[in-house]
């Protein structure tokens, strides 16, 4: 398994999403309109956090796929200015749970003025421990792309998924979740 260091931002970023993450109230979880549950006493702590899911991609050659902390080495800055832009981490425990935690995941760049003509598929089995996977879809001006994601686990803890999809002007992007956990 190679090992990436992780850029100065991105510790900050991380480090600042767990000092929310620890800050923040535990979020009130509803069940339909009148069943409530108490998560007050409930614990976060640190977590084994899986890095072996199962992931085949299947991509037009005209994108760019790479695992998302591979990708920070040849597109840092477009990475730098997106990764977790659309994440509301002040206002949510769990978008700071996840983005303090996620250590796998996907960058999908789609060039200026491309159109796919096949989608981009994802299938990702979560394994059985804690899942935390995103993904960073940035689709450039002009381009129009579609990209269907299949999500399966067999008794994983957790499994928080997150995706940010960049549109710039002109741009089109369908996305599809088809998941299927245990």
């Amino acid at each position: 398994m190679r090992t990436i260091s992780t850029p100065v931002w991105l510790k900050k970023k991380r480090e600042h999403a767990l000092e929310l993450f620890s800050t923040l109230p535990q979020p009130n979880f509803k069940y339909g309109t009148s069943i409530r549950a108490d998560y007050g006493e409930l614990q976060f702590k640190p977590v084994d956090v899986s890095t072996d899911s199962e992931l085949i991609v299947d991509a037009p050659s005209e994108a760019i796929v790479l695992p998302l902390f591979e990708a920070i080495k040849a597109h840092g800055k477009v990475i730098e200015e997106h990764l977790f832009s659309l994440f509301d981490m002040d206002a949510h425990k769990m978008a700071a749970f996840h983005a303090s935690f996620v250590r796998e995941g996907l960058f999908i760049y789609i060039p200026q003025h491309a159109e796919l003509k096949k989608p981009i598929v994802i299938r990702r089995t979560a394994s059985k421990k804690t899942s935390l996977h995103h993904i960073l879809v940035v689709a450039d001006e002009g381009s129009i792309c579609e990209v269907i994601e299949q999500l399966a686990s067999e008794d994983a803890a957790i499994v928080s998924n997150a995706v940010e999809i960049v549109v710039k002007k002109n741009a089109d992007v369908k996305w599809r979740s088809v998941q299927d956990y245990s």
